[in-house]
């Protein structure tokens, strides 16, 4: 994750040495996040605080993390929302000191992490997934207190834009959809202002009776979003290829591209769990044989890295399927992650 940090912010945090996070947030900086510090080395030493920390902060640096001071600031001031920040930034996190009501605008947004003076362990509560072990990682036992319906999650998902769910049986009982992946879905829109992407990579559902076609499905999903004061998402879904067995050609099965894990991947949160989001029945009950629900925290160097391999594989099989079976690929076609 690039975390660019304005000078006010970075000293804000060395005043908190007594915070519960300074710990957490200090290895954080130094061990996992590539900084962008918005102001010069000079800058710095002219500085009665940071010339005090800087050579602190500086001792135990990761060799895989990237520090760069910046000759101006970034994003200029006061920041503003237009698609190609949004694109920009679709990793990167921003501490700033800067006008209330613009950064209040990119909150308003959703699509990437803005924080104010003050907001600094607010930041790295959040992308820590509120743990204090330092681990970016949060695992929920599905019907405990703390995972008893979807909305539970709003608090890990504040900001983002991609939603990429690989699932194989998403969509295989339409009953379900709205007791989980709708109300999923509209947990991670919350009230934000941005247009969600959301791609699902699953098996073609419409030889269930009640889909007559994958835009059929589409539309469906979309009319649960319908809402004057919500933007429309744009939906992409990518079927599977079926193979048909040449000894048996009643039998089928998914070709080798197929992903078999069940995945969610967001612009900072990755969940990973062992069944399909289909978890609830239509009253809300849990009805699926699943225990764990595991989040993870992109910000971490390892789970970036195990993403972008997710990302990579998701990819080949789009310019796969383009070129063999275009006619899988179908809707919007939009992402920040993904080309089609």
């Amino acid at each position: 994750m690039e975390l660019y940090i304005d000078k006010e912010n970075l000293k804000n945090i060395f005043r908190q040495r007594n915070h519960p996070l300074y710990g957490d947030a200090l290895r954080a900086m130094k061990q996992q996040l590539d900084i962008r510090f918005n102001f010069t080395k000079e800058d710095a030493k002219k500085d009665e605080v940071l010339s005090l920390f800087m050579p602190v902060f500086n001792e135990g640096v990761s060799y895989e993390v990237d520090h760069e001071f910046l000759p101006s600031v970034y994003p200029s001031r006061p920041i503003r929302i237009d698609d190609n920040l949004i694109s920009k930034s679709k990793r990167s996190a921003f501490l700033i000191e800067d006008d209330s009501k613009a950064c209040n605008e990119c909150k308003s947004c959703g699509a990437f992490h803005v924080y104010e003076c003050g907001e600094e362990f607010l930041f790295f509560e959040r992308i820590f997934l509120y743990q204090r072990d330092g681990q970016f990682a949060n695992s929920l036992l599905i019907g405990s207190p703390k995972f008893q319906q979807w909305n539970q999650l709003a608090p890990f998902f504040t900001s983002l834009v991609d939603v990429i769910i690989v699932d194989q049986f998403l969509f295989c009982n339409k009953k379900k959809l709205g007791s989980n992946l709708i109300r999923f879905l509209k947990t991670l829109q919350g009230n934000k202002k941005v247009h969600l992407n959301i791609i699902a990579f699953t098996r073609d559902s419409t030889k269930d009776p009640s889909y007559s076609s994958i835009q059929d499905i589409i539309d469906h999903v979309k009319n649960f979003f319908f809402d004057s004061k919500l933007p429309d998402p744009n939906l992409t879904i990518i079927t599977w290829k079926e193979i048909t067995d040449k000894k048996n050609t009643n039998k089928k099965y998914l070709d080798k591209l197929a992903e078999h894990d069940r995945t969610v991947y967001t612009n900072y949160v990755r969940i990973k769990s062992g069944g399909s989001l289909n978890i609830f029945d239509f009253e809300g009950e849990q009805q699926a044989r699943v225990r764990e629900f595991d989040l993870v925290s992109l910000a971490r160097r390892q789970y970036k890295e195990l993403g972008d391999a997710l990302i990579n594989d998701l990819q080949n099989i789009i310019t796969t399927y383009k070129k063999e079976c275009p006619e899988n690929i179908i809707g919007a076609l939009k992402s920040n992650f993904l080309k089609f």
